[in-house]
């Protein structure tokens, strides 16, 4: 059995990631590991919010608002791990406040998939998605990660990025031995600076390609490269999207960074990583 491990945040939940993550553990067959990260500190503009999500969680509100913070977090894990149960997903959940990427990135050694929250550890005033945190993860992790749809209703059609290099080719590997289910899914291969590919190379991928997926299109980015390529990947829905490496020095060097982190902040599709 596959092992994947779910990275969240534990004070606020997402139906739309919980769901897409119970898809991917049925798909894969696997079992999931949770790890929840719960911020030390409880910052003022947080108090509201957390009251009132108590309230309605049905916690006593005349408590400190840092005891009711822990309390809603337990109650969230438990809604989790309950929601797991009902689906039938082998499941183990925890909690850390402590070394957590230290944590996240042993924990991914022995992982073969890691799906993660990309707005874990926000705190206010800081609106940059992907936070500095998961950042640090997609470029520390020792398997392929899944940044997670904040909704998701289905999956119509898988897209990968291909420039003839070691990383894509690596990535579009790792994603089809994860993914078996997907052999008659509606694929679209779009190819970045086709004309540097070398005839024998392009051959070899289409061919490995035609005996991996049953359904395949191939399209290629036009006039200028990084821009077509962004703007064809914004256009998506109900896609699942395979970017390549998110390396040392994020992605691989046919995605401009600025682009690789536009695609991550304003899809609303999951998207997997993974570096060699």
């Amino acid at each position: 059995m596959k092992r994947i491990l779910y990275v969240a945040n534990a004070l606020k939940p997402n139906t739309g990631r919980l769901d897409f993550t119970l898809y991917v553990c049925r798909l894969a067959e696997a079992g999931l590991k949770a790890v929840f990260y719960i911020e030390k500190e409880t910052y003022a503009a947080e108090a509201t919010w957390i009251n009132h999500a108590a309230v309605h969680a049905g916690l006593l509100a005349n408590e400190h608002t840092s005891a009711l913070k822990r309390q809603l977090c337990d109650a969230h894990m438990h809604e989790f791990k309950t929601r797991c149960e009902q689906e039938g997903i082998p499941c183990s959940v925890h909690k850390t406040e402590d070394d957590f990427l230290d944590e996240i990135i042993l924990e991914s050694r022995y992982a073969d998939l890691v799906l993660l929250d990309i707005a874990i550890a926000y705190t206010p005033g800081h609106i940059s998605i992907p936070t500095p945190v998961a950042e640090e993860i997609l470029r520390s992790t020792e398997c392929p990660v899944i940044a997670l749809p904040e909704t998701f209703n289905k999956i119509d059609e898988l897209v990968f990025t291909y420039d003839g290099k070691i990383s894509s080719m690596y990535a579009i590997k790792q994603f089809t031995y994860l993914f078996p289910g997907f052999k008659d899914m509606r694929v679209t291969v779009i190819s970045v600076n086709p004309d540097v590919v070398a005839n024998e190379e392009r051959y070899k991928f289409m061919e490995w390609m035609h005996d991996s997926y049953s359904n395949i299109n191939f399209m290629a980015v036009e006039g200028d490269e990084r821009k077509g390529l962004l703007e064809i990947l914004l256009q998506r829905r109900d896609a699942f999207m395979l970017m390549g490496a998110y390396g040392r020095s994020r992605f691989s060097t046919y995605i401009h960074p600025s682009h690789a982190d536009n695609v991550l902040k304003m899809t609303n599709q999951p998207v997997f990583i993974v570096h060699p």
